[in-house]
């Protein structure tokens, strides 16, 4: 993760660096999401790789507890995929269903920005290629 959403006092939004995330103190869950690795598997799955802190738990504790744990990360695979078509590359935002009576397409394109940076569920966080 390279850059996430923020907002500031007045509700603004804007975009920071992971090292602003890890420096603010009230958002473990944004913490713990800013550290992690989106990994696009072959077979077109998404699956969210978080870093294990040894310093609060082991690996056995982890897996006792029914977490999936490899190579020191615990993999969240919460059912996103991606998939490719015709050179583009696409993720499964998970929305389905009708909005104002039109089809909702639940692929959305997945464009590098600007930056080379791809934006990542809703563009709610900025990922670079590793």
């Amino acid at each position: 993760m390279k850059k996430v959403i923020s907002f500031d006092e007045d509700f603004n939004m804007k975009y920071i660096t992971m090292e602003e995330m890890l420096e603010k103190d009230d958002d473990k869950d944004a913490k713990i999401i800013a550290i992690s690795v989106w990994d696009f598997t072959p077979d077109g799955n998404i699956v969210m790789k978080i870093p294990i802190d040894k310093t609060e738990y082991t690996v056995e504790q982890l897996e006792a507890e029914g977490m999936k744990v490899i190579d020191g990360y615990i993999i969240s695979d919460d059912g996103k995929h991606w998939k490719e078509e015709n050179g583009e590359v696409y993720a499964d935002t998970g929305m389905k269903g009708e909005v104002l009576g039109e089809k909702v397409d639940g692929w959305e394109k997945l464009e590098l920005d600007e930056e080379g940076l791809l934006p990542m569920m809703g563009k709610m966080y900025l990922c670079e290629k590793i």
